[in-house]
């Protein structure tokens, strides 16, 4: 056998539940002690990749305690080993599984603190892309500009919250000076804008019109003009003004 199939063996017997298989044929020694031995690796792995999910959501964890943390993330890596070699990218699935677990424990917000902490991980680690500044705004005439096909740049992220999750965030994290004690959770709308600068990510709540357009710019190329009919409606022209500058501002759009 050659090493790139001993290795693939290994990683398949570390990681599913093909151990006895692999000690049986690899590890002829006694088995108990095969398998002791064998467990070292196996151990190795599952606290490596709870150490990621704890460092991609660490207010989740701060939330729920280390140890309540830890339990479910071993429990959570058994069925969902990571599909890709970077490992920032492991998580997405964690979301769902947060909240269901806080739902079977009263708390319907978990899952949105994962979410909102998932989407920063997202944000960090997205594809590199060269958007629009304010400098190419000016270049553009009225005609050329109606016409331009724009998108979101693909490391922007957009969530819709139904709790007051900033606020929970901050006194998790203490860096609200709010008393624990008198801090309520409470039903709210928030939509939220994460989109990367040079240092960090940075977090923005826009209001439900802007978020709408915004979910359209994420799935589908826009024109300026078909952006300007979805805020119609509004008395006040300067909201799409508004809304323009905080594209070209934020640098998050995408020339197509």
């Amino acid at each position: 056998m050659s090493l790139n199939n001993l290795q693939k063996a290994f990683k398949d017997a570390a990681t599913s539940q093909k151990t006895k298989s692999f000690l049986s044929r690899y590890l002829p020694y006694e088995t108990e002690e095969s398998q002791e031995r064998f467990a070292i690796y196996q151990n190795n792995i599952m606290a490596n990749l709870a150490g990621v999910l704890a460092s991609t959501f660490p207010v989740c964890e701060k939330l729920v305690g280390e140890d309540f943390f830890r339990h479910k993330a071993y429990k959570f890596i058994k069925d969902n080993l990571p599909k890709k070699a970077a490992l920032f990218y492991y998580g997405e699935d964690f979301v769902n599984y947060f909240d269901a677990i806080g739902r079977e424990n009263k708390y319907a917000y978990w899952g949105e603190v994962a979410a909102y902490e998932w989407a920063q991980q997202c944000c960090y680690y997205g594809i590199d892309a060269e958007t629009l500044s304010r400098q190419d705004l000016a270049s553009f005439d009225e005609t050329s500009f109606g016409k331009l096909i724009v998108r979101l740049a693909p490391a922007v992220q957009l969530v819709k919250t139904s709790y007051n999750i900033q606020n929970i965030i901050d006194v998790v994290t203490e860096k609200s000076c709010v008393n624990e004690d008198d801090f309520q959770i409470t039903k709210t709308h928030d939509h939220y804008l994460f989109y990367p600068t040079e240092i960090k990510v940075e977090v923005n709540k826009v209001d439900k019109l802007f978020f709408k357009v915004l979910q359209t710019l994420q799935d589908t190329p826009c024109s300026f003009e078909t952006l300007a009919a979805m805020f119609a409606g509004q008395e006040d022209e300067a909201v799409f003004a508004s809304f323009i500058t905080v594209l070209f501002d934020r640098k998050i759009l995408i020339r197509m």
